[in-house]
Order: C-alpha cells, then structure tokens, then sequence
C-alpha cells in the first residue's frame, strides 16, 4: 500500500519534509505545498531544488487556473528533473476558491473540463490530481467525477469532503465509495493496467482508521496522510509495521498472505453487503462465517485455514526502545526498513533539526516561531499535554524561550 505525505500549506516545506524524513519513516512520497506563480519565486524554487529534497520522493503541486499557467510551472519542473506533477483541486481555502483555484475550479463542470482539457494537452509531464468532492453538496460529485474520469491522469486522490465544509465534520463515504466502485471494480477495469490508481485521503489519524478504511475499500492504491501525520509521526511507521506483521503471521499459520488478501476483500464485500441490505450485525456475522466455510470450500481453500485468514486482530508489533538519546534499530515492514527508537528521543531530534533548519532560512525568529507553533498545536496530543501544560509554548517570543520551554515538555 503507497503511503503519502500530504501537502501542508505552511508547515510541509523542504526543511519539514527533510526532518521527517531523518527521523521517521514508512512514507512513500511526499508533496509540495501548492505552487501558484507561473515563474516560481524565490520561496517556491527553494523550496522544490532538488538539492534542498535529496533522498525524498516528491511530487510538486501546482495551484492555477489556466492551462497556460500550469504548463508555465511544469515545464520549470521538467528542467529541475522532476518525472510528474500534481494539479491541486481541494484547497478549500476562500482567497483561492474566488479565483476558481483548488476546489474552486469545482463549481462548474463545463469550466472543469475545459481546464483539464488545456492541462493535459499541453503538460510536458504526466498529471495526477487531488481533489475534493464539490463546493456545498454531495450530488455535486457524479458530474465532477465523470469529467475528471475522461483524462489520462496518473493518479486520483480524493479527499471526500466538499469545500464549505473545509476540514470539519466527518467525511463522505459514499462519495468515496461512487469512486471506488468506477475505478477499482472488475467490470469496470478488466485490465487493471489500464485503470487509474486511486489514493484516499482524509481524517486517517491511527492505525484503526486505517485498518477500516482498507477493510472497506480494499482494493485502493494508496492513503494519503496529513493531520493524522502530525499529530503521530509514527503513524506510517505502525501502519507499515502492522500490514508487515499481518503478512507475517498468516505466512507463519501455513496461509499463503495472497490468499489470506483476497479472503480479508471477500470478507469487507461481504460485510458491505450484509449492512446495505439493513441486516443486524450479530446475523451477518453468523452469515458470513457460514458463507466463509462454504465459499472456500467450493472454491478448493480448505475452511479451517480460510477462517484463520479472516482473523484481522493484528496488534501492532512493538518497537525495541533504543538505549541511548537518538539511537536507532530497524524492523522490517515488508517494503523496507522503517526505523524504531525511544520516541521522546527521536522526536527531540526532530524538533532539533527544525529548529536549525528553520534559523538557518529565515532571517527573524518571528515566523520561524510561528511554524513551530503551529506543529505544536498537532503535536500535543502526540505528547498527551493538556492545554494548561502547553500554556507557556504558546506565551513564548524568542527561539531561546522556545528551546527551553521543548526541555520542559521533553524531559
């Protein structure tokens, strides 16, 4: 499963991106903030040079509402290595959507189309998309989603909700799942070579979130990981070990983990089923094992082992703690090396080099406080401090001030 790393406005930049990146794993890619000049300005080619990203898989996002604008971009991109871009269809922020920028460029279908016509016709590198659901109601979906299906796109990350409703409330399944059904059915894409790639996004902040989501919707390509990110920067990193520990222990039961996969899809259909139909949980669940034990036997798989693979309690394999500040060891995750230690320690460490990076690009410590800050306001819960512990954090003016309020919270 692709694992990506959401494009933040304000805190994702290069330096971001690469203290991370020291200190935590299990992401796969990560994104640009937006890009919106035609000529990137100073801040925006800093941020994209490849030798401010060595070592990170990035995909720049670009921001615009014309054709011209966006190819402008590309092309700059192109000429620094990059192999793709991304065209930003969420932003939900209202100075963009009044320029039919980021979600804005919802509104109309007919102007959506010919927006993604001048786009891809003219983009010297391939596209992916990230959008949202529409501006104020989910029937807005159907028309949008048929005309973001007619174009050649990389990729497609949806994040189900619509533009008014900016972060808040709960996301749209059912949105999602229109989605789904049109990218990762077998009717629809019997080649699936042919089909594009589909990366949800939204409100995935722990591993169980994760887990329901590619229970429900087990066949999508990716998740792409935002809030849930700062709030928990090991998220990826128990995702990652949590899939790995799964794969292992079917392997060890005797279960091929292919099959294992395609019994956990059968499973999330059939419980999918069961729900629509208004059927009480406690029958389906009866229902589903009988239906378990006659599937794989008509199918050749022998029931008893069919039955352990259904089993999804997979609990989070844990981590040595490191002895010694910042020391480092390594489990495997099944696509890689992800690295575990004492997690007051690393997070010291990557508070550090933020600091640093951020001294070192910004000439006054005001907005470099004020990127730290906010980082802080996810990262609390990470540290379970209340709003009364984290009061003097907020009251601080200085970079020495911060340092030591860190001291404080980090013993």
């Amino acid at each position: 499963m692709k694992l990506c790393f959401a494009p933040m406005e304000g805190i994702t930049g290069y330096v971001f991106r690469n203290a991370y990146a020291a200190c935590y794993g299990g992401v796969d890619a990560f994104y640009t903030p937006f890009l919106s000049n035609p000529v990137l300005n100073q801040i925006e080619l800093h941020d994209i040079l490849p030798e401010n990203n060595r070592g990170i898989r990035l995909i720049p996002q670009i921001l615009a509402n014309r054709p011209e604008n966006f190819r402008s971009i590309a092309e700059t991109l192109k000429d620094y290595g990059y192999p793709e871009v991304n065209l930003n269809l969420g932003c939900p922020s209202g100075t963009v959507v009044a320029k039919q920028r980021g979600s804005g460029a919802l509104r109309e279908p007919k102007e959506l189309e010919r927006l993604l016509d001048g786009i891809f016709s003219t983009s010297p590198l391939p596209v992916s998309v990230k959008c949202r659901i529409g501006i104020s109601s989910e029937n807005e979906w159907e028309d949008i989603l048929d005309v973001l299906l007619r174009f050649p796109m990389k990729e497609l990350i949806v994040h189900p909700r619509l533009q008014k409703e900016f972060y808040r409330g709960e996301v749209h399944l059912s949105a999602f799942r229109t989605v789904y059904e049109r990218l990762c059915g077998e009717e629809s894409f019997p080649d699936r070579s042919t089909r594009i790639p589909l990366i949800y996004n939204g409100d995935i902040c722990t591993p169980e979130d994760y887990r329901k989501l590619v229970t429900d919707f087990p066949k999508i390509d990716g998740v792409m990981l935002g809030r849930g990110l700062l709030r928990d920067p090991e998220l990826a990193e128990k995702i990652r070990r949590e899939d790995a520990h799964g794969k292992t222990r079917y392997a060890n039961a005797g279960i091929d983990p292919e099959l294992a996969e395609k019994i956990r899809r059968e499973d999330a259909h059939g419980k999918t089923r069961y729900a629509n139909a208004g059927i009480d949980p406690e029958l389906a669940e009866k229902i589903r094992r009988e239906d378990g034990r006659s599937r794989y036997a008509n199918v050749g798989i022998e029931p008893e082992p069919a039955v352990r693979g259904e089993d999804r309690s997979c609990g989070l394999r844990e981590g040595k703690e490191a002895d010694g500040a910042g020391a480092m060891s390594a489990v495997e995750d099944g696509c890689g090396n992800v690295p575990v230690g004492n997690r007051n320690d690393r997070l010291r460490h990557f508070l550090e080099l933020l600091y640093d990076g951020y001294r070192q690009e910004m000439t006054r410590e005001g907005p470099a406080l004020m990127k730290l800050k906010e980082l802080w306001s996810y990262l609390q819960v990470y540290i379970g401090k209340d709003a009364k512990a984290m009061r003097p954090l907020w009251k601080v003016k200085t970079l020495a001030e911060y340092r030591d309020v860190v001291n404080m919270l980090l013993p």
